[in-house]
């Protein structure tokens, strides 16, 4: 068959595939079942080429409606050197209402999602200034999370070698696993570290649950210590009632904060919700507490209270009293606020709380004194007796 039977063939077999015909177009096929069926062999391409390269604007294939351009695009860019996949959501034949949705580079295979030009790192989403969002989802399956993030290099496959950031959808929380563990949970407004993780949050420093019963502001001292309902061991503590007690541990933080070093374990707070229905903290702090460890927190104190005062434990209940004299480990912090109450007035003030070991060295100052009175006293005496002597012997200065 010469060149101009094949041309005619294939101007009648388009002819009927567009009059709706049974019989379809086949390229490389005797049998089409498809209004257009190109069949290759494993070593052949399919090429749709455009050689206007004046428009620069490469080669495009297009799904289309009807008649216009309302529909889905493939697109390689012959300028910008990258494959683009978009849609045209307007019923016209307008190029410029074309929307990028995702576009390729050539060179390094990077990929942007509504950006229109080359993305320079391996995933790029919405251009520079944009407010663009994006969002992971996922159908949640046996795990019960909705989607993941996850983290690795490409040599990577197992949970052990991952990060992993994850958002729990059956209990409303986001989490961030490290080799397979949850080290990190955001849920009911709170951050929760697991292990012996330590989270500041500005004026505070970080916190610790211990076992007990106080209120917010209360100074409180260590009782001992016991194995706690999940396996952790914790310090017993409650409010204070000795002044300049060395036993001093902290000061008791509100309630609405949550305390973020030593937390239970997840899987403790999961069965604690599980069996009462209501957020673990609510049942957890019925016989525990939190107690501020280093920063600054609102405290109870008694008497009158100077900015940079001292602040120790006190004969009143949970409350801080201001000393010049405190005892070896008694110290909880230093008053950032003035309280001019009266003796027995009790109030609360912020305060920078640091424990420290406190100091004996008014002591030892005082017995120093008294040591240096003795030596003059005794030199004196020497003195007398040095006096006594020269007069009998005669011998003059």
């Amino acid at each position: 068959m010469n060149t101009k039977n094949k041309i005619l063939g294939v101007i009648v077999l388009i002819l009927i595939a567009s009059r709706g015909y049974p019989q379809g177009l086949g390229i490389g096929v005797s049998n089409p079942d498809a209004q257009l069926e190109i069949e290759t062999t494993a070593t052949s391409d399919i090429h749709i080429r455009t050689t206007n390269t004046g428009l620069d604007y490469g080669s495009v294939l297009r799904l289309v409606e009807g008649a216009n351009f309302r529909g889905g695009y493939l697109q390689y860019d012959a300028a910008g050197n990258d494959f683009i996949i978009g849609i045209h959501d307007p019923d016209d034949a307008v190029t410029g209402n074309d929307v990028e949705s995702i576009r390729i580079s050539r060179g390094a295979g990077n990929v942007g999602i509504l950006v229109s030009s080359d993305p320079d790192v391996a995933l790029v989403v919405g251009e520079a200034g944009d407010n663009t969002t994006l969002a992971i989802s996922g159908d949640g399956g046996a795990s019960g999370f909705a989607a993941s993030l996850v983290l690795r290099d490409n040599s990577q496959t197992g949970a052990e070698d991952r990060v992993t950031f994850t958002y729990d959808d059956a209990n409303n929380r986001f989490a961030l696993f490290s080799v397979g563990t949850e080290v990190i949970r955001i849920d009911d407004a709170a951050i929760d570290i697991q292990g012996n993780g330590v989270f500041t949050d500005n004026a505070f420093g970080p916190s610790e649950w211990v076992i007990g019963q106080a209120e917010e502001g209360d100074v409180v001292c260590l009782v001992g210590s016991k194995v706690d309902k999940d396996g952790k061991t914790r310090a017993v503590v409650a409010p204070c009632q000795s002044e300049n007690s060395s036993k001093v541990v902290g000061v008791i933080i509100p309630e609405q904060q949550a305390a973020h070093h030593g937390n239970p374990s997840f899987e403790y707070k999961d069965q604690i919700q599980e069996s009462t229905g209501q957020n673990w903290e609510l049942e957890w702090r019925k016989n525990h507490v939190a107690i501020e460890l280093t920063g600054f927190r609102m405290t109870k104190v008694i008497g009158k209270i100077e900015v940079g005062d001292v602040l120790v434990s006190s004969g009143t209940t949970g409350h801080a009293m201001a000393t010049d004299k405190p005892n070896l480990g008694a110290i909880i912090g230093k008053a950032a606020q003035a309280f001019d109450g009266s003796e027995n007035e009790t109030g609360m003030v912020w305060a920078r709380i640091h424990l420290q070991s406190g100091s004996n060295l008014y002591e030892d100052f005082e017995k120093l004194k008294a040591e240096n009175r003795g030596l003059n006293e005794r030199l004196a005496t020497l003195e007398s007796k040095l006096g006594e002597l020269l007069a009998i012997t005669g011998i003059t200065n």
